[in-house]
């Protein structure tokens, strides 16, 4: 015969079991409010980044030279 504390433990066990299975169950399909809650997560991380980088980030004016060829700046003649 088992005792009361065993049953109550093996309840307790099942109930835990029944509880993950709903869960899992629950989470096979996401909800559209999950869908949106992760995609607007996402963008604010995003817009996040890109503000850090604005305020954050200085550009170093520098000088830039590039080869212009004689055919570029010449006239086309039809």
């Amino acid at each position: 015969m088992r005792s009361r504390k065993q049953g109550f433990t093996d309840m307790l066990f099942r109930r835990m079991l029944e509880t993950i299975e709903n869960r899992q169950k629950d989470r096979s399909m996401p909800t559209l409010f999950r869908f949106l809650f992760i995609i607007a997560t996402v963008a604010a991380m995003a817009y996040a980044f890109m503000w850090a980088l604005v305020i954050f980030v200085e550009p170093r004016p520098r000088e830039i030279s590039t080869t212009v060829f004689p055919s570029q700046t010449a006239p086309k003649t039809p």
